[in-house]
């Protein structure tokens, strides 16, 4: 419980400082976009931002789930599922940002999404403790609103994101009465869904580093919609996350 609560905060002190980094800078900028965007005398750096980027980064996040027993024939009882606790996952984005107008944006991406479940049960001769990574290609689709100037602006996107589920890898750590500490990696691919979908939201900022590429950070979270297991699995599970995404974006 203490590893959960020291998890948590740790991703919401990064998120609070992502969004007061953000709403600071902006509040600070009195400077008139088209002003921002001018050159001065001397200077030869023009923005080559024409309104499209690419970007590529990471989205370390604090991941969870929601968990019960499928009704009917085929429900199972949590057990000892029903301790486990979230724990840490980063996912990898890439994708293309484009204005359509002056302030929407349409960002379309491509992933590799990882949600985490956590379980550790020690006592002073045994040990059992397993960490389930559930690994998904991610497809992001959403819309957006960027304001404010050449060198900072203002980014917020929602959308959805399928997934194509890939495998859930179990590494596993466990130590019998009496017995020497074991390890073992389990991959599993039957009894899940193959397609998913979240819903997913960013907010954050855009800076630009120079006139060909730039920095984002954004403060993230999802929800997934559809259960990993089966209609037919034990359980129905829905995870959800909350973190940061940051990286380069390199102007096209």
């Amino acid at each position: 419980m203490f590893y959960y609560l020291t998890v948590f905060k740790q991703q919401l002190n990064i998120i609070v400082f992502v969004f007061s980094i953000s709403f600071g800078i902006y509040g600070q900028i009195i400077v008139d976009e088209d002003k921002a965007d001018e050159v001065t005398p001397g200077s030869n750096t023009v923005s080559n931002y024409a309104g499209s980027e690419f970007y590529i980064g990471l989205a370390p996040s604090y991941t969870f789930r929601m968990l019960e027993p499928n009704e009917g024939f085929f429900g199972k009882e949590l057990g000892i599922r029903a301790n486990e606790e979230g724990t840490s996952a980063t996912s990898f984005y890439s994708g293309l940002r484009t204005l359509l107008d002056k302030n929407i944006v349409l960002d379309l991406g491509l992933g590799w999404s990882i949600n985490k479940e956590y379980f550790l049960f020690e006592s002073a001769d045994s040990l059992y403790e397993y960490t389930n990574s559930y690994r998904n290609v991610a497809f992001p689709l959403q819309i957006g609103f960027q304001s404010g100037g050449r060198y900072f602006s203002f980014l917020g996107t929602f959308g959805v994101m399928p997934k194509s589920f890939l495998s859930v890898r179990t590494d596993l750590r466990y130590k019998p009465t009496n017995s020497l500490e074991r390890e073992e990696v389990i991959t599993e691919k039957e009894g899940y869904n193959k397609f998913l979908i979240d819903a997913v939201a960013n907010i954050g900022a855009r800076m630009e580093l120079n006139e060909n590429y730039g920095f984002y950070i954004l403060a993230n979270g999802f929800y997934q919609f559809t259960s990993n297991y089966e209609k037919q699995g034990p359980y129905i599970r829905n995870p959800y996350g909350i973190g940061v995404h940051f990286g380069l974006h390199f102007y096209l």
